[in-house]
């Protein structure tokens, strides 16, 4: 399948963009890792995006909340990832074989297509641009002793061909998570069986998966590759090509030392350690994160590359003469500026995750009482009823801590939402390149 009328249009300054979705997006770091590549890659394009994932949420779920959770930010652009749990795993594995376990079946699948059908009107109705994401794959496949609700992949693959007919109707965009996730997966399974590209659960992607459905997102909007590129002819003295960047002042170029002052217009991606295992699974670096400096012709021996006088590395002429990635150097001070950009963008996550808190006790938990009591004890009365209702579910754990979370938190929304937008400013701020000096030095033969 390929993505619906041609590439998925890029993020603007000025756009105001939702992600709308499940527990993959509420937890998740898919979009937090788009936002960090675009702050870097683009350092003054500024538009704002808001989590508008709940944990546990099908679409029917998410139109409950539409008005209150969604709309209520205005967005011009929504990214809609959903299916996860409208399929209802439950309703899959190999012990549910009798015809009310396939009927159930077909049912969440009518309910899902009804549901998001309706749910990308309502979008429409606002002059929203849709963008499709189909769900990662269920690793049906894994040989890991996790409970395995089989079928459930199957029946995943009926939400991606729906959201692509769906689509097309609305003159929308897609990105195929679930073909990447599954290709990927299958490659990863051929090496090792007991391997996965998604969780230990079967269903929620770890930091590598994110970062895996990242590129797939970054790529079906046909982000550049280059950071910035220079190249420069040593014997010739002079700069041959350059991408993202420009030279300030005057450069010294000869075949046994290099010295220039350069600005560059962006700065890399830091892959952090948690995700550094995608890498050996898609060409992250070559295709998305190239800083590459080539320097053609310098005399045969090693070179310690200096960047504002701190050494960042030492290579041979001929490596110099193949292009060297600086992108994957965490020495460099562009890398370290970038480290700065995602350390503020890691605390907004961690503010909107404290907001998405909040709204998956008002819109899954207290959704039955309207209003939600505000005074203390009533709320705690109603939340420990829904509690006792979930005693003896694997998720009864994860509800009591986040009741409490919701407890401390509830009542402040502005400021959390002021904070947040404190940190997208300041990440603006922290994520403009400034020039840097490069010495290219003889290191000895």
């Amino acid at each position: 399948m390929e993505t619906v009328c041609g590439n998925v249009p890029e993020f603007k300054s000025g756009d105001v963009v939702t992600f709308i979705g499940d527990s993959i997006t509420h937890n998740g770091f898919y979009h937090s890792n788009i936002f960090l590549f675009y702050a870097t890659r683009f350092p003054d394009r500024d538009f704002r995006y808001y989590n508008c994932g709940i944990s546990g949420d099908t679409t029917q779920d998410v139109l409950g909340r539409f008005d209150r959770d969604i709309a209520v930010y205005k967005p011009n652009v929504a990214t809609i990832l959903l299916g996860m749990n409208d399929v209802g795993r439950e309703h899959y594995g190999p012990d549910k074989t009798e015809p009310e376990h396939a009927a159930a079946r077909k049912a969440a699948l009518d309910v899902y297509r009804e549901s998001i059908s309706r749910l990308a009107d309502l979008l429409a109705a606002s002059g929203c641009r849709m963008i499709f994401i189909t769900p990662p794959i269920y690793d049906q496949t894994a040989k890991f002793d996790a409970d395995n609700r089989f079928g459930t992949n199957d029946a995943l693959m009926h939400c991606v061909e729906f959201v692509f007919r769906l689509a097309e109707k609305h003159n929308a965009s897609v990105v195929d998570f679930y073909s990447i996730t599954n290709q990927v997966n299958h490659a990863v399974q051929k090496k090792d069986p007991f391997a996965t590209v998604i969780g230990a659960d079967r269903t929620h992607p770890g930091e590598p998966g994110h970062l895996l459905m990242t590129y797939e997102f970054l790529r079906a909007q046909n982000m550049p590759e280059y950071v910035s590129s220079i190249t420069l002819d040593a014997a010739g003295g002079c700069f041959s090509g350059l991408i993202n960047c420009r030279i300030e002042g005057e450069a010294s170029v000869t075949p046994d030392a290099v010295t220039f002052d350069c600005l560059e217009t962006s700065l890399p991606f830091p892959v952090s350690e948690l995700q550094k295992p995608a890498l050996d699974w898609i060409p992250f670096q070559q295709e998305l994160n190239r800083q590459v400096l080539t320097v053609k012709n310098l005399r045969t021996g090693f070179y310690t590359l200096r960047i504002d006088g701190s050494s960042v590395g030492t290579y041979t002429a001929a490596e110099f003469t193949q292009g060297i990635n600086l992108a994957e150097n965490p020495a460099t001070p562009q890398y370290i500026q970038a480290l700065a950009v995602k350390a503020v963008n890691d605390e907004r996550l961690n503010v909107a995750r404290s907001i998405r808190a909040v709204s998956e006790i008002n819109y899954r938990f207290l959704v039955a009482w309207n209003p939600i009591p505000d005074e203390e004890e009533p709320l705690r009365q109603a939340l420990q009823e829904v509690l006792d209702r979930q005693k003896g579910q694997p998720w009864h754990a994860y509800m009591t801590q986040h009741v409490e979370k919701y407890m401390a938190i509830r009542h402040s929304g502005d400021d959390l939402h002021g904070r947040m937008e404190e940190l997208v400013v300041k990440m603006h701020r922290v994520n403009k390149p400034c020039v840097h000096r490069w010495e290219i030095v003889s290191a000895g033969v």
